[in-house]
């Protein structure tokens, strides 16, 4: 049996039985989308306007800027997911590498367990303006691929309810990271 087949025989028996995929059974990132994941940000990836966010050509682009790995770590779907920290790095790269953009996906590293570990807890209560902060980040003419490398080995601080500028002040929405020149 391919792999495709298997995962989806797998992905048809939990969801017969109401069940996550038997201990044992070899990890499958696809699989673990469709079991935790597609719920909410459905097969494509569209997600749902104004609820749910689309993952199409956009997700990877967290990931260039300082607090957008730690973001997609942190979210309630993924740090309070029941799956262990190596699976959901891999369901992470699994959405980066599917959902592109494909040229930011390929130059960034790919999220590992102990990335993972180190940062899914405490999960974000305060996603959206975490969101918009990294938004208004990824708009700024200067978000670069890499800019966060430093960044990802930073202990997590809890978020405040409103937003703060990349590279505020401690205790900021999002971490302190290396501040990006401003264009005149």
């Amino acid at each position: 049996m391919s792999r495709r087949g298997r995962g989806l025989l797998q992905l048809g028996l939990a969801a017969g039985v109401g069940l996550a995929v038997p201990a044992g059974a070899p990890a499958d990132p696809h699989v673990d989308y469709m079991l935790h994941c597609r719920g909410c940000h459905l097969e494509d990836g569209s997600g749902a306007p104004g609820i749910v966010p689309d993952f199409r050509n956009t997700v990877a682009r967290f990931l260039t800027v300082p607090g957008g790995r730690r973001y997609l770590i942190r979210v309630p779907g993924s740090a309070q997911s029941a799956l262990p920290d190596d699976r959901l790095a891999e369901v992470l790269n699994f959405i980066v590498r599917r959902y592109g953009p494909r040229e930011i996906a390929e130059s960034e590293p790919p999220f590992t367990a102990g990335e993972v570990a180190a940062s899914r807890r405490p999960p974000l209560s305060e996603v959206g303006p975490i969101r918009e902060a990294l938004l208004r980040a990824l708009a700024e003419p200067t978000a670069a691929p890499g800019a966060e490398a430093a960044e990802a080995t930073t202990s997590p601080s809890p978020p405040r309810t409103s937003a703060a500028p990349p590279g505020g002040t401690p205790g900021a929405v999002l971490p302190p990271g290396p501040r990006r020149p401003t264009r005149p």
